[in-house]
């Protein structure tokens, strides 16, 4: 008997259809916002708690009037001797002179207030001054100066030499540009550089 003859055959691949991509048309929202207030959250979290324990606290402290009668503050008259404690805007003592009590716990609100302060100031310097924040604020401007190009204009990809004569020429003959370069001095060259006009550019 003669064998059979062995029939190889390979499995064909179903062409997948194209999926469509919807295409922005307009500007992307900026991260810059979204970065503060994802930083800065714990900071005012810290301030707005430490602040409703002195107001709460405040309120608390027994007081004496004019009179000689016994009084406590009421709710407004705490958040607003809390409120310009906070802000160091003024100090007084409202709506009477503080008993000893009442002057204690203001001094140590201001102590706990400060320090709250310097730590929300501290972050916040920190958050301008990081690499992340400043990409991201130059992301912003490099979508608001294209997106107020009302004329049709030319991407320069890389501005290393040719770059620089490509957009010294477009220059030239007016017409407008922008850049796109992955190096930060080649960036900082086309915003200090002297052309005719405003040319966006962006380290991308």
């Amino acid at each position: 008997v003669m064998p059979r003859p062995l029939r190889l055959w390979s499995r064909r691949r179903v062409a997948t259809p194209p999926t469509p991509v919807a295409i922005p048309t307009t500007v992307p929202t900026t991260e810059v916002i979204f970065l503060i207030m994802r930083r800065m959250r714990a900071p005012l979290i810290v301030i707005i708690t430490i602040f409703s324990f002195c107001t709460a606290g405040m309120m608390l402290m027994p007081g004496v009037d004019p009179q000689g009668n016994p009084y406590r503050l009421n709710i407004f008259d705490a958040f607003y001797q809390m409120t310009i404690t906070l802000t160091t805007v003024g100090y007084t003592e409202a709506p009477h002179a503080f008993s000893y009590p009442q002057r204690m716990w203001l001094s140590l609100s201001i102590f706990l207030l400060v320090i709250s302060w310097a730590y929300g100031i501290g972050v916040f310097l920190a958050l301008i001054q990081g690499a992340a924040f400043q990409a991201a604020v130059a992301a912003q401007q490099f979508r608001r100066q294209v997106h107020r190009l009302v004329e049709p204009f030319v991407i320069v990809a890389g501005y290393g030499d040719a770059g620089r004569i490509v957009g010294a020429e477009l220059d030239e003959h007016y017409r407008r540009f922008v850049v796109v370069d992955r190096s930060e001095d080649s960036v900082a060259s086309v915003i200090s550089g002297q052309l005719s006009f405003d040319v966006p550019a962006v380290q991308a």
